[in-house]
């Protein structure tokens, strides 16, 4: 439940803090003296959109912090799963800095409004004199019954459960706009992939065919340089093997006599070592050497059809061509893969839509079933707050598949004996709009474990006996719940278990919202005030002790 609220400027409040307790609290107070601002401000710690707009200084920030008491209601594992410290009084809070930028908080940590919102609407839910209208919504019409039904969780995870299978269909409807488009290019794939088949690069091939070509383009001069060369070293008269052989018999003379001369004799002697080894290995050369223009011809042709394939396929060498090759391959395959997968997913929707059909089928029982249980509750309770002829009744329609399940739900209302319910936006004045969306919330309220309610005139529209059937309504429900109730009626506020006056007091010209808990007497007066006006008299203080004895 809500413990302590603390506004610091908003609105009219420069700064103003409330504690709040169980059972029923009421808030009165004149017109415009701020009691709206208080909802306000505590629907920015509920996620509320922030709007600078409403800081009261200009210059500084807007600070409003709630504490909860949340120790009964098993909310440690959003906490854990948030990342959250975990507190049984737990703090939330909410700052707008001039500039408009807004930071919420849970426990000091910063969190996101969604997953500030999410919490707060396990603690509290503020019910306003405008609410009303959502009686006309299917939407709520729904919710309704699924809390009536104990249908609630389960309504929740089909409709995550329905948010998937839409998912899986958008997957589908994907890959088979793929497998169309796949089916296009599969044959140009499978012509690719032949056709380096047929051409069967190797890695590295290019390179080496170059250097192939080139050798046999130019055999025959190879082979005359070649054997060319060999004469100049070994085979003419004055061949280069023999100038050395003489040479080196020179310098063995000279080393007999010289010692420094040995040296250069055995380098010469390696030279010439090195010579017969280079004439040899020339010599083997030239002989390899072949004139093979057959060879030459399918060199070149099979040049041509490497070089021809790269450029069609943007590529420089024979291992892109293989690469490209293995990427084409991979790519037919996943087509392959694709009609697999096509056939996997449309078996996995069907399944789902078959077991969301089931549950939808299920939940709209339970819903059909809660309806029939709530509309003789609803009438037992709308005669409790002066509506003795008050008929509901729920008309369904079956939809297709939607996040709720496929049931339309109408919400059907006649105040009177004999005349037919029609939707409730036709057939209730304000008055008993708001005595029947009390009865609604009443009665949900029993289904939840939710802590706190704030209503905000749930009196509109209605006044003398009725004002204290509602009263008692409202009373019997902060049994079960924490009730904080702003009410402009009498009756009303005799029923709470704390009351809390809120006034404007001007201090230099500028006026700023109080508020202000009141003791017995101090009650008293303000309930004879709501009774009589501004004079109060013995009559109405009479009343009013009246009031809050009832």
């Amino acid at each position: 439940m809500l413990t302590r609220l603390y506004i610091n400027n908003y609105a009219l409040i420069d700064r103003l803090e409330v504690n709040f307790g169980s059972g029923l609290t009421i808030i009165t107070g004149e017109t415009g003296a701020g009691k709206s601002i208080l909802l306000g401000a505590l629907g920015l710690i509920l996620g509320n959109r922030a709007d600078t707009s409403a800081l009261l200084n200009k210059s500084s920030k807007c600070v409003v912090e709630g504490a909860f008491d949340i120790a009964a209601y098993k909310l440690q594992k959003f906490f854990i799963a948030n990342e959250l410290d975990f507190d049984e009084q737990t703090v939330i809070r909410r700052e707008i800095n001039p500039e408009g930028k807004s930071r919420a908080f849970i426990n000091d940590t910063p969190v996101t409004l969604p997953l500030l919102r999410e919490l707060t609407s396990m603690l509290i839910d503020i019910h306003s004199q405008h609410e009303t209208l959502s009686l006309n919504d299917g939407r709520f019409q729904i919710t309704l019954l699924d809390v009536m039904s104990g249908n609630l969780r389960s309504a929740e995870f089909f409709s995550k459960r329905f948010l998937a299978w839409k998912e899986l269909l958008k997957s589908l409807n994907e890959k088979k706009a793929s497998a169309l488009q796949a089916a296009a290019e599969q044959d140009y794939l499978r012509f690719q992939v032949e056709e380096l088949n047929t051409l069967n690069p190797v890695a590295g091939e290019l390179k080496s065919l170059e250097e192939e070509s080139e050798t046999l383009s130019h055999a025959l001069q190879i082979k005359e340089s070649l054997n060319m060369a060999v004469n100049l070293l070994s085979g003419s008269e004055n061949n280069l093997l023999s100038v050395f052989q003489s040479a080196s018999g020179y310098v063995k003379q000279a080393a007999r006599h010289f010692k420094p001369a040995e040296f250069s004799e055995q380098r010469l002697e390696s030279v010439k070592v090195e010579l017969k080894d280079i004439v040899a290995e020339l010599e083997e050369l030239a002989e390899k050497t072949e004139l093979n223009p057959e060879r030459l011809q399918w060199v070149e042709e099979r040049l041509d059809a490497l070089n021809r394939l790269c450029r069609k396929h943007r590529v420089k060498d024979a291992d892109e061509l293989i690469q490209k090759k293995i990427e084409s391959e991979q790519k037919l395959n996943s087509f392959k893969n694709l009609d697999a997968e096509i056939e996997k997913l449309e078996n996995e929707t069907l399944k789902e839509e078959a077991d969301l059909l089931k549950s939808a089928a299920e939940m709209s029982t339970k819903r059909k079933t809660a309806a029939g249980l709530l509309e003789k509750e609803l009438s037992k309770m709308l005669a409790s707050v002066g509506i003795p002829d008050g008929c509901v009744k729920f008309e369904f329609e079956t939809a297709p598949l939607n996040p709720t399940g496929m049931d339309i739900v109408a919400l059907l209302f006649s105040a009177n004996k004999g005349v037919a319910p029609v939707p409730v936006q036709k057939a209730a004045s304000g008055g008993e709009l708001s005595r029947l969306m009390l009865c609604v919330k009443s009665l949900m309220a029993q289904h939840t474990s939710l802590p706190a309610i704030i209503f905000d005139e749930i009196d509109s529209g209605i006044s003398g006996s009725i004002a204290m059937k509602v009263g008692n309504i409202i009373r019997l429900m902060a049994e079960k719940m924490q009730v904080i109730a702003i009410t402009h009626l009498p009756q009303m506020a005799g029923k709470g278990h704390a009351h809390y006056h809120v006034y404007k007091e001007k201090k230099n010209n500028i006026a700023a919202t109080r508020i202000q808990l009141l003791s017995g007497e101090e009650r008293i007066r303000e309930i004879a005030r709501m009774l009589t006006g501004d004079r109060i008299t013995d009559a109405g203080l009479k009343n009013a002790r009246e009031l809050m004895s009832s």
